[in-house]
């Protein structure tokens, strides 16, 4: 796989069931893809946005890429907050997969 979304619902969406655009859109947590030089890696922000791969922004970041790269990008999705054992917990399972 090259890259696996984590939602605080348990929903566990990756590149094999389907494309970017057509992920699921709320919940949000983190997402881990595949990172040539070590493996996979997790992809921080508060928005995701996908080009090439995904990447992680801030709110500020967000908006600079859709200022200057409207065109490359094939999907927005907001981070979501949710309880710190809710995290942790969908965290752990990501790490062993």
């Amino acid at each position: 796989m090259n890259w696996q979304m984590y939602y605080a619902d348990g929903v566990v969406y990756t590149d094999q069931d389907g494309l970017p655009e057509n992920s699921p859109k709320d919940f949000l947590l983190f997402i881990y893809q595949q990172n040539p030089s070590f493996g996979r890696s997790l992809v921080p922000g508060d928005y995701f946005v996908f080009k090439d791969r995904w990447y992680g922004h801030d709110l500020y970041g967000l908006v600079d890429q859709l200022k200057h790269n409207l065109d490359s990008i094939r999907a927005v999705r907001p981070g979501f907050y949710t309880d710190d054992e809710t995290y942790q917990r969908i965290m752990a399972s990501a790490i062993l997969d």
